[in-house]
């Protein structure tokens, strides 16, 4: 039995094969962006005893000095950081300072957040 060639060749389409790998690749090059961003900077974080998860999106603010701070792993000043406008109240915001971070730095981050009425905040710790 012969079959009618009508011009086209029969074989296997590339063309969903190409996307699966084109969303692998970017799924996997956002996953390494986030996991660079928590590794940065390297921050001794106190440990303690007792600990909770927070729920919902986290967003890391870590105090760098008097006069600077990073929101996930962008740096900016204390005014900028007070100045900023897109806030999301739903998230959850994590503090990460230093063992060594004076305390009222810790305060002036948390007054800030408070200001702009984010109320889900809780503080990075190490597990002993």
């Amino acid at each position: 039995m012969r079959f009618a060639d009508n011009g086209k060749s029969s074989g296997i389409n590339i063309i969903p094969l190409l996307d699966t790998i084109f969303i692998l690749l970017i799924f996997f090059s956002v996953m390494l962006i986030n996991a660079a961003v928590t590794e940065k900077l390297a921050v001794d974080v106190p440990s303690a005893e007792s600990g909770a998860m927070l729920s919902g999106e986290e967003r890391i603010v870590t105090v760098i000095s008097e006069a600077a701070v990073e929101l996930d792993g962008v740096g900016m000043t204390m005014e900028e950081f007070r100045l900023k406008k897109d806030w999301r109240g739903g998230d959850s915001y994590i503090i990460r300072a230093d063992r060594k971070t004076e305390f009222g730095l810790v305060v002036m981050v948390l007054s800030v957040l408070r200001e702009h009425g984010v109320e889900d905040v809780g503080i990075e710790i190490q597990s002993p």
